[in-house]
């Protein structure tokens, strides 16, 4: 790798209330809506970095349904120098009801019947997810 380039692995919360919705998040304006996710952190589980990034954010405590990842992604971004690897865990909220805290735009409940509304508007990435994980036809 050259100076500067990096694998970044992430691990994201496929959270799916009881009306189907799927939970996604905003950081700033200028940003693309995506699952809620969190980076790996040395000493943590992507587990255990998935809890911490999404009480942080959005003041919610999730329990991971499995830990096996229902789906993976992978994203390069040449012109940030940047690779992720995204595994994405279905979840459940146990407590808390999401809320905006710093560092957090905006957050969302979304259907697939929304589509329109997100196209240009999610990231690839969490688009992949919702394909591979729901069969959402995005």
């Amino acid at each position: 790798m050259s100076e500067g380039e990096r694998i970044q692995l992430l691990a994201a919360a496929l959270i799916v209330d009881d009306q189907g919705r799927v939970l996604l998040t905003r950081h700033a304006p200028h940003w693309k809506w995506h699952l809620p996710d969190g980076d790996s952190q040395f000493g943590l589980t992507l587990s255990a970095s998935l809890r911490k990034a999404l009480h942080g954010d959005l003041d919610v405590d999730i329990r991971i349904q499995t830990h096996q990842p229902a789906v993976i992604a992978e994203v390069l971004n040449p012109s940030a120098n940047r690779h992720f690897v995204i595994l994405c865990y279905p979840a459940v909220i146990t407590s808390g009801t999401p809320t905006e805290r710093p560092g957090t735009l905006e957050h969302g409940w979304f259907s697939e019947d929304m589509k329109d509304a997100l196209r240009g508007n999610m990231y690839e990435s969490s688009a992949h997810l919702l394909r591979k994980a729901l069969g959402w036809k995005l």
